[in-house]
């Protein structure tokens, strides 16, 4: 008997796991470098139309939606035009 580590499914699942961990650290991290609404502001303050409406920094439009929060995260805001994410709320 080759014991449990050596039955490949066992292998397998552990390797699974270990991915699905990397991934959701990686997600993680990813998440947290945007900034908030309010860091947003600081960061790009001229991005605002003249009513004071949060515009993408990248492309100037006011065409933002918002993701929801997914696995226990935060929504984030995306510009519809040029696809950058902005902020995180």
């Amino acid at each position: 008997m080759e014991g449990l580590f050596g039955d490949p499914t066992v292998i397998l699942l552990v390797a699974a796991l270990g991915l699905a961990l990397i991934l959701a650290i990686y997600a993680t991290v990813q998440h947290h470098k945007l900034p908030t609404l309010s860091k947003y502001r600081e960061l790009h303050p001229t991005a605002k139309d003249r009513k004071g409406v949060p515009t993408c920094f990248s492309c100037n439009t006011t065409n933002i939606y918002l993701q929801n929060g997914q696995n226990g995260f935060a929504q984030v805001h995306i510009c519809r035009i040029c696809g950058t994410k902005l902020w995180r709320s």
